[in-house]
């Protein structure tokens, strides 16, 4: 290299590294922006509402636990002015727009509650009009906005571009969607309503509850606009129906293109939640325990598994059918949901009032209709308690509520199923526990305190707590809180809570809380907490918190610790996926293996191949001062890619020859954003007798387009001299040793476009 070259290249790698220092960035994915407003004074001449500024702290609460809002990229106004509202707008807007430079998407939501007319909303004397909080919201340069009004007349909104009530018509996949959603609690014409009984207005309660997890009507763990809004509309139209003030219709007004619908809230970011097993059934109410306020309420079919995002605390889970009312305290902690089963709840017992003062009541008539009343109680709390197990108080699959009532047998006998030797005359099964149950082809049993052993088959209904152990399979339809063991088989419905182990496969439609191992396969409908296991494939259908390993195929909707197998899929991971092939939709955490495939990685991928759809998969074309040209290949995300290189460089003029060289290393983008900043390493090949050089780049580029870019920097190629490697192409020019005399080093200057 010359003394002008040099010089030439020095000034340009320093002009261009002080371009970096000045501006940088961080590609975050997805920033969500929102305003919160609840407004209950609504002028002198109207009523003062008493949960509007309540119902705003609660969509607040949910957006910030499971809706991807940040608490810095929020407000919440209470009784504010229109001023108020434009400053906190703008505010907004100045955010959004310093925030598209670094994000893919930007999405913005406004919520208010409280009173409005037909031309706009009602804050305190002052009317707010539509038209102007129409140009408030579309001044928030968002690729998605949703607006969400809870108050009287509020469809007038809507139809300032002729939004109409119907049905929405959205489908899915928010990566590609713009444009935005205006909903609103009811038509241009009716009143939107509160209710003291719930604490909150009708349209937000069921919107809140159905944005914790009770719109999750495909239970991917996901609650669409699609979702949110169809539940919100059929639980308020059903709930007003009957109100002095009539039916109230949410509307809509939709402008949304792309490829799908927009997620609001994804039950994965919940650190705590409550979820309902397949058996329970009926209308659900969950309270707090402190207030009694209503946190959801939902309908829950059986057959479906229901998770509901709530904050750790305790609660109390109210449960209505045509069987009567049970309830059951819970207490939902970090880390997970907390199991709710249809054995835990217990049936309320209404209480005796006596009415003051005389009448029918003195001569005992009213005390005997208390007294039949309270007997049809504990008949209900009865056959209640049987639904819920999905048995018959009279049959023997019947399992009681209250143990202290059961008859102990310690020893139980069985040839066959309904055929029992000891005891001579037993009693039903629903009514006793058992200690030691052996079975000589098969043994069967309700209550197990202890030891379950067959020579054939298990066939179990209620709960063992113990030791279960067959030679061929175990069948249990309640639960086992210890070990459950068969050398061919495992088929559960309910809850493990210990080992369920067996030499070809298990199959559970409960949860597993601490191993589960099979020699062929696995199958778990519930969520795993520790390890699953199995020589072939392990799968569950909801999540696992602990370790997934499959030999040859590992499969879980989430994941919140490691998953490993030779092919491995999930949706959403939070720890490590490690495989041959690797997939998922987003993962916070690690991807290695040969192939990884995602969506979105926060955090590195490690393979042969990496493909992200919103990471880096970037393809460049540059010159360097020696007269090579490279092609270099970048995949990954930013904390870790994987970069492959080829370069050609001609060789000896007298021969007309050409050196090839390939590298392959990894890096890290340091810097991301209009303009980036990335360093790698890599292994470089090169020379007539192929040798390992080390070479290090050090890079960035000038975003002009999504997909162009002008990138350029400097490369070190190492000789190690302590190696006797011998110089290759790269080895020219001028040059600087490191290491003592052990390494050499040469630096090059290249540049050229990125697609």
């Amino acid at each position: 290299m010359t003394a002008y070259g040099a010089r030439r290249a020095v000034l340009t790698l320093t002009l261009f590294l002080c371009v970096l220092m000045l501006v940088s960035g961080q590609d975050a994915g997805v920033r969500r922006f929102a305003l919160f407003v609840g407004a209950n004074d609504g002028g002198d001449d109207r009523v003062t509402l008493r949960y509007a500024v309540s119902d705003a702290a609660r969509v607040a609460d949910v957006m910030f636990n499971v809706g991807g809002v940040q608490p810095r990229d929020a407000r919440l106004l209470r009784d504010p002015d229109g001023a108020t509202i434009d400053r906190t707008v703008e505010w907004i807007a100045r955010e959004t727009a310093q925030a598209t430079e670094d994000v893919r998407r930007v999405e913005f939501l406004f919520y208010y509650s409280g009173h409005s007319d037909e031309q706009g909303l009602l804050l305190g004397n002052e009317r707010y009009e539509y038209r102007e909080l129409r140009r408030a919201i579309e001044s928030v340069q968002a690729d998605v906005t949703v607006a969400l009004l809870d108050s009287c007349s509020s469809g007038s909104f809507t139809r300032l571009k002729g939004g109409y009530r119907g049905q929405p018509f959205l489908i899915h996949d928010t990566a590609d969607m713009t444009g935005y959603a205006f909903l609103t609690s009811s038509s241009d014409n009716e009143a939107s309503q509160e209710s003291d009984e719930i604490g909150a207005s009708f349209f937000t309660h069921y919107l809140a509850s159905g944005l914790l997890g009770a719109a999750d009507t495909t239970r991917d763990g996901r609650v669409t606009l699609n979702e949110a809004y169809q539940y919100a509309f059929t639980e308020t139209l059903a709930r007003t129906t009957g109100t002095f003030a009539g039916p109230q219709h949410p509307a809509y007004e939709i402008q949304l293109t792309g490829a799908g619908d927009l997620i609001l809230t994804d039950l994965a970011q919940a650190n705590s939640g409550i979820r309902l097993e397949p058996q329970v059934s009926g209308r659900v109410y969950i309270r707090e325990d402190d207030r009694g306020r209503i946190m959801a309420e939902f309908e829950k079919y059986r057959g479906d598994t229901l998770e509901i995002a709530v904050p750790a605390g305790r609660y109390r889970v109210e449960l209505r059918n045509s069987d009567g009312m049970a309830v059951t305290p819970v207490t939902a902690v970090s880390g997970g949901p907390t199991v709710v089963a249809a054995t835990d709840f217990s049936s309320m017992r209404l209480e005796r009032n006596r009415i003051r003062g005389g009448g029918p009541d003195e001569d005992g008539s009213l005390a005997r209709i208390r007294d039949t009343t309270v007997d049809a109680v504990d008949t209900v709390g009865r056959v209640a308690a049987a639904a819920f197990t999905g048995g018959d108080p009279g049959s023997p699959h019947f399992v009681s509520a209250d143990r202290s009532t059961l008859v102990r047998e310690p020893l139980v006998i069985d040839v066959l199923p309904g055929t029992r030797l000891v005891p001579g005359e037993s009693v039903p099964e629903g009514e006793s526990v058992h200690h030691l149950v052996f079975g000589i082809l098969a043994a069967e049993s309700g209550y197990t305190d202890g030891l379950m052993l067959s020579m054939g088959m298990n066939i179990g209904t209620g709960v063992t707590r113990g030791i279960e152990a067959s030679y061929l399979g175990n069948i249990r339809r309640g639960r086992v809180h210890g070990v459950q063991q068969g050398t061919v088989f495992n088929i559960h419905s309910g809850e493990i809570r210990g080992v369920q182990g067996s030499s070809v496969f298990n199959i559970t439609d409960g949860n597993v809380w601490g191993v589960q191992g099979a020699g062929v396969f696995n199958v778990v409908d519930g969520e795993i907490r520790g390890i699953q296991g199995s020589g072939f494939a392990s799968i569950a259908g909801y999540a696992v918190r602990g370790v997934q390993w499959g030999g040859a195929f590992a499969a879980s909707p989430r994941v919140r610790g490691v998953q490993a197998a030779g092919v491995t899929v999930a949706r959403d991971v939070r720890g490590a996926q490690l495989g041959a092939v690797n997939v998922a939709d987003s993962v916070r955490g690690a991807q290695i293996g040969v192939i990884n495939l995602a969506n979105e990685v926060d955090g590195i991928t490690l393979g042969v191949l990496n493909l992200i759809r919103f990471g880096i998969h970037d393809v460049s074309l540059t010159l360097d001062d020696r007269g090579g040209s490279w092609l270099a290949f970048q995949h990954g995300t930013n904390g870790l890619y994987t970069i492959y290189q080829f370069g050609l460089r001609q060789g000896n003029l007298e021969s007309n020859s050409v050196e090839v060289s390939s590298a392959a290393g990894l890096g890290t983008r340091i810097w991301s954003g209009t303009i980036y900043l990335d360093a790698d390493m890599s292994a470089m090949v090169q020379g007539p007798r192929p040798q390992v050089f080390p070479s290090f780049r050090l890079s960035g580029g000038l975003r002009l387009g999504r997909r162009f870019a002008l990138v350029g920097g400097v490369r070190f190629d190492g000789l190690l001299r302590f190696n006797g490697q011998e110089r290759a192409g790269t080895h020219s020019g001028g040059s600087f040793t490191v290491f003592g005399d052990g390494v050499e080093v040469f630096p090059h200057v290249f540049g050229g476009i990125k697609i």
